[in-house]
């Protein structure tokens, strides 16, 4: 029974235990001209994972800005991620008339994955701040397996050990 019981303990505690999650918080700003027209965008994006292929962003979490002249004409797009050997990104602002606004850049290959920042190699000018943010304490979820291990551990190892009996012969 008690083995049972020190069983259904364990199970409870690796259930309630969930590993930390680690985000990756991508930060890019750019620039371009095209004839007199000054184009600036900025966004900050947050994922669970590094970005693999190319995606569109949810422009609800990206908090894009794309200004024209210095007025903020809002972003209609955000396009990231892995195309044709480079990382891309493709910022588009909402059209203006029948004129559509765009900012590309190119980065090295390994710039969505490792923390730092990078200046693009293609396209226009550029920058990419990627960090990656892991806990810097364990969750009190974790904390609880690690104790209940050690009281399983002490359990087992106070309970006495079963006497086996022996026949004399006289």
């Amino acid at each position: 029974m008690k083995h049972v019981m020190m069983s259904a303990i364990a199970l409870g505690s690796a259930v309630l235990s969930a590993p930390a999650s680690a985000a990756v918080i991508y930060d890019w700003s750019g620039a371009s001209m095209i004839g007199s027209a000054r184009m600036e965008a900025s966004f900050s994006f947050q994922s669970d994972t590094p970005l693999g292929n190319s995606q569109i962003l949810d422009l609800s979490t990206a908090n894009c800005v794309f200004r024209l002249n210095g007025s903020n004409i809002g972003c209609a797009r955000i396009i990231m991620g892995l195309s044709f050997g480079r990382n891309a990104v493709s910022v588009m602002a909402n059209p203006v008339g029948f004129t559509a606004y765009q900012i590309n850049s190119e980065f090295a290959s390994t710039s969505l994955e490792t923390t730092g920042s990078y200046q693009s190699i293609g396209g226009n000018p550029s920058t990419l701040t990627v960090t990656n943010t892991t806990p810097a304490v364990p969750e009190p979820a974790t904390w609880a397996m690690l104790i209940l291990g050690f009281g399983l551990i002490g359990g087992t190892l106070r309970q006495p050990k079963a006497s086996t009996a022996t026949a004399s012969r006289a």
